[in-house]
């Protein structure tokens, strides 16, 4: 999925959390987007290169959760793509919702680098 710079990111909430660039660096918030990133990139890569399980209401659960702490740090576009798949998982079908697993890690890897690109110490 192709976000662009303007939606990927809700910069106004992305500052509201860490700051704007030019504020000295906050250790503990730092502490906290590190793990978001490690935890969330480790939970879609399982999922995308793993089996779906046969219930599919643990995967709209656990979009549901990641859906929760991307859209405090603003991964905007991110969240959408999960919440299509929390809302619409009934519907969905097993190879729709690995194709928007896929576009999701996408999604949330792209939004990682514009932060990153953004508060280069986040890098």
């Amino acid at each position: 999925m192709n976000e662009s710079n303007t939606t990927a990111i809700n910069w106004d909430q992305f500052s509201m959390v860490m700051g704007e660039t030019t504020d000295p660096q906050d250790e503990e918030l730092t502490e906290l987007y590190t793990m978001f990133v490690s935890d969330t990139d480790g939970q879609l890569s399982n999922l995308v290169d793993s089996d779906l399980p046969d219930d599919l209401d643990s995967v709209g659960k656990d979009a549901h959760r990641i859906k929760g702490a991307a859209s405090s740090f603003g991964f905007e576009g991110f969240s959408k793509i999960l919440n299509q798949i929390e809302t619409e998982i009934e519907s969905l079908g097993r190879e729709k919702v690995k194709e928007l697993l896929k576009s999701a890690l996408e999604s949330f890897r792209s939004s990682k680098e514009m932060v990153s690109s953004r508060y280069t110490y986040l890098a």
